[in-house]
């Protein structure tokens, strides 16, 4: 017989085998001092388990976690500030792109015009293929680092919603700027 896997020495201690299996796992145990030493701590952590008395909880006690976890409204105000944080962080973006790209502002508006949708589209097909690869990353974050990620999750979420339109707004700029960038140096190509 081979030593005793984890389940064979609970399925012994909780009477679960046959009369043969018993005998011959009672055998083996005989022999080997490992075995014997793992049964006696199974044995003993069963013992100190069945001693533990039973935890007592307040009859109150799902009533005061429901109250803990109850989502709050957010206020109209913060509403407010997080719509106008996003209005003026698409502004700033305009401004840098129209002053990274050295033209005068009617050219600049013209070939806005021009290329809006076309840009628009492009930006929003990129964005969809990069939130699907970010879900895909989570994915895999996940179930390697499943309980990191909760609890990043959670400092985020004690953010106020001002700050956390702020990151957003942050991300967004940025992965437009890296749009921007892109778009350019496939359309003109690379000059360096």
């Amino acid at each position: 017989m081979t030593c005793l896997g984890i389940d064979r020495i609970y399925a012994y201690l909780d009477g679960e085998l046959s009369t043969r299996e018993q005998a011959e796992l009672e055998a083996h145990i005989a022999r080997c001092p490992a075995c014997r030493e793992a049964v006696e701590d199974r044995r003993r952590l069963q013992t100190a388990a069945r001693e533990i008395p039973p935890l007592r909880v307040p009859p109150d006690f799902t009533a005061q976690v429901m109250l803990r976890l109850r989502l709050e409204l957010v206020p109209l105000r913060d509403i407010l500030i997080a719509a106008s944080l996003g209005l003026a962080a698409m502004l700033v973006t305009m401004l840098s792109v129209f002053l990274w790209s050295g033209q005068s502002l009617f050219d600049f508006l013209v070939g806005l015009n021009h290329s809006a949708l076309q840009s628009l589209q492009a930006f929003f097909v990129t964005c969809a293929k990069l939130f699907k690869t970010l879900i895909l990353i989570l994915r895999v974050l996940s179930r390697s680092f499943g309980s990191l990620l909760e609890a990043l999750a959670r400092s985020v979420s004690t953010l106020r919603p001002e700050v956390q339109a702020g990151i957003i707004m942050a991300v967004m700029i940025f992965c437009a700027g890296l749009f921007i960038l892109i778009r350019k140096k496939s359309v003109i190509g690379d000059s360096r």
